[in-house]
């Protein structure tokens, strides 16, 4: 019993584990997102400011970052 106790716990740490590598990876997608969502907010801004572009493709843009 103590045995299969102890399995148990051995494989609960390694999901855990892995689960969280799982997460730490998402978060890092995550991040890498928002920072290419940003800087195309930032071009869009630009080529707005320039009239390159209109006004409500800097809001569609905004509106990514705001959700990432």
């Amino acid at each position: 019993y103590l045995a299969k106790a102890r399995k148990d716990v051995d494989i609960n740490i390694a999901i855990s584990f892995l689960d969280c590598l799982c997460k730490k990876s998402m978060v890092d997608v995550a991040r890498a997102q928002l920072e290419v969502s940003q800087k195309l907010c930032q071009r869009a801004a630009t080529l707005v400011e320039e009239g390159k572009r209109p006004i409500s493709e800097l809001k569609d843009v905004e509106a990514s970052v705001a959700s990432d």
